[in-house]
């Protein structure tokens, strides 16, 4: 799961579908997001700061362990 709009850029979409050389799914909006993190599967999302920050207290079904941080972005696991 890739979401990065809440900081303003779409840029990084291409590049992590790019070198990731994985399946991605992209979440249209917030909503959708929160969705998916909660009834999907177990899953590795990256997330923009502001985003996570917000989704954390959102999602309660699952937990979310952050795997690693690079700039604005956030890498997490989502999990039961």
């Amino acid at each position: 799961m890739i979401y990065t709009f809440e900081d303003g850029r779409a840029d990084y979409l291409c590049q992590f579908l790019w070198y990731g050389e994985r399946y991605a799914q992209l979440a249209p909006d917030r909503r959708e997001l929160v969705t998916v993190l909660e009834q999907g599967p177990e899953m590795i999302a990256i997330l923009d700061r502001k985003t996570f920050s917000q989704v954390g207290t959102e999602v309660t079904d699952r937990q979310m362990q952050v795997l690693g941080e690079a700039g604005e972005l956030v890498c997490v696991r989502v999990f039961q």
